[in-house]
């Protein structure tokens, strides 16, 4: 489990106008009267085992001069993101944490980075192990097939994510034992988890890290889910009336920005979506 990082004084939960306007940079104007309701608990319950875990009745590591000491520094930061999906790490760092905290440790960067990309898109950008910070439903895997890359230095957040999602094999190179992957995929819908459980003894477990959705350790005999309901939802409505095969590049800047998609920002990120 990874170090969480709070000052002396700790930071208390969101109160309902900070949950609204981190609800508004996330996930869009359009969700924010649903940010004190029951649709995003568990979203909210992750981040605060993020942000405030000693709130939330986690265990903590408290040091002396945290980069993040309110929930309008991790805005502030989650906005550098919506800003601009491009940001390489340093660069965020440079903005996040070093401008203002320039005795910040590089622990305490990391965590700021983690935070910021998590909330956004529930993604561990610089794992240790295979969890995400504050994932109370990861256990540690043991699995050779696991892949997982860091958000690197000059790296563009982009880049990051589009490397973490980026498919680990070609299909001329599968595995003999996936070839009938189409196969399977043609009868998804005869594919239930019960069948798992009873029939192959598979254990289910929910995970708040999205790039360990499905994620099968054979040694184990556990296989992740990511049970984020209405962080997919939210961003799947933000998409409604965007085209299936839009590029990475644009699907994440449109994932990215607040705003709706016929914002300028969106326009100059990606104009052949919204001209």
């Amino acid at each position: 489990m990874f170090g969480r990082f709070l000052s002396s004084l700790a930071m208390l939960q969101p109160t309902d106008v900070e949950r609204r306007e981190i609800v508004r940079v996330v996930f869009g104007e359009r969700q924010t009267d649903h940010a004190n309701s029951s649709r995003f608990r568990a979203y909210f319950e992750q981040y605060c085992s993020l942000v405030c875990p000693s709130a939330s009745g986690d265990s903590v590591i408290e040091i002396d001069t945290p980069a993040l000491d309110s929930h309008a520094k991790v805005i502030s930061s989650i906005k550098i993101i919506t800003h601009d999906p491009r940001v390489s790490f340093d660069d965020f760092i440079t903005q996040a944490v070093s401008s203002t905290h320039p005795e910040a440790t590089m622990r305490e960067k990391e965590h700021v980075a983690r935070v910021a990309v998590a909330a956004i898109t529930l993604v561990n950008c610089l794992p240790r192990d295979h969890s995400i910070p504050g994932d109370h439903h990861a256990g540690k895997l043991d699995n050779a097939d696991h892949h997982h890359v860091k958000w690197e230095e000059n790296m563009s957040l982009l880049t990051f994510m589009e490397t973490a999602f980026r498919p680990r094999m070609k299909p001329e190179t599968e595995p003999a034992e996936f070839t009938g992957r189409s196969d399977m995929i043609l009868h998804k819908s005869s594919l239930k988890a019960w069948k798992l459980i009873k029939r192959c003894g598979i254990k289910i477990r929910a995970t708040d890290n999205l790039l360990d959705h499905l994620v099968l350790d054979k040694k184990a005999m556990t296989l992740k889910v990511f049970h984020q309901v209405a962080f997919l939802r939210a961003h799947l409505a933000k998409s409604r009336n965007q085209p299936l095969d839009m590029a990475f590049e644009e699907s994440f800047a449109h994932v990215c920005t607040s705003k709706h998609p016929s914002s300028r920002k969106c326009q100059d990120f990606c104009p052949d979506i919204t001209e």
